[in-house]
């Protein structure tokens, strides 16, 4: 359905705006297939600044917009990037690190506390019990995210959904290794039919590069230094989109 005005009493961006940010639900209709309709839509009223109003509205509005367009292609496009040097000793996962399966946990048995729960992809819920004293790096075993890395947080319990680290055969940066394993894009190692899955041999046959542990956490100071103004842009986006509501919102006050 194509809204647009019929007379010049109102701006046609301005009344793309006002809709987009306006509450509809009182105009949708149908119980098995929700919709709106000409005949729902038309009693829909609207508040109806002078014209001048509105343009001062949409410009006001537009250069928000530009502003979120802007971080959010710095959110999007954002990757973490390791420039590897020739010099730096290749090795193999299987000599840094020792993998597990979790425990398992379903969510029938799970008892509501303060611990979280780390599945295949992240924090599935909390418990009243851990097992895992320390932050340490868990890797998605089966699903639809297997492959993905995080580090927990202290005092966690991680399901057979995931693997973790038990032990390092070497020193490194935890963070530096997560960044790592990341970088690898495991998932594309996972085994499919049925649910994908992928195996602690297969993780340990991948070789990353090891530099010396002081240019390990240069690293990951950078990408931590980046990884800040990634979220300064998400919180840029949620300011600017409140904004653009708010500049709509406050016509139906006055």
């Amino acid at each position: 359905m194509v809204a647009k005005p019929i007379d010049n009493r109102i701006n046609k961006r301005f009344l793309f705006h006002l809709l987009k940010v306006s509450d509809l639900s009182s105009v949708i209709t149908g119980a098995a297939q929700p919709q709106i309709t000409r005949s729902s839509l038309s009693p829909f009223k609207i508040p109806l600044p002078p014209v001048t109003v509105q343009l001062e509205i949409e410009t006001k509005i537009e250069q928000y917009e530009k502003i979120i367009a802007g971080a959010k292609q710095v959110v999007e496009n954002y990757k973490s990037q390791i420039d590897i040097k020739p010099e730096w000793e290749m090795v193999e996962l299987g000599k840094i690190i020792k993998l597990s399966s979790g425990r398992g946990l379903t969510q029938q048995n799970m008892v509501e506390g303060e611990f979280p729960v780390y599945g295949g992809n992240g924090i599935n819920g909390y418990h009243n019990e851990y097992f895992i004293e320390n932050p340490i790096i868990v890797i998605g075993r089966v699903g639809a995210y297997c492959g993905s890395v995080i580090i927990t947080k202290p005092k966690a319990w991680v399901t057979d959904n995931g693997l973790y680290v038990t032990e390092y055969l070497m020193e490194i940066n935890q963070d530096y290794l997560a960044q790592m394993l990341t970088q690898l894009e495991l998932n594309k190692y996972a085994k499919v039919g049925g649910q994908p899955s992928i195996s602690q041999t297969t993780v340990y046959e991948r070789q990353i590069p090891v530099p010396t542990l002081t240019e390990q956490k240069s690293i990951v100071a950078q990408i931590e230094k980046e990884q800040q103004l990634v979220n300064a842009s998400k919180e840029l986006i949620q300011l600017y989109e409140q904004k653009v509501k708010d500049e709509i919102n406050k016509l139906w006050e006055e």
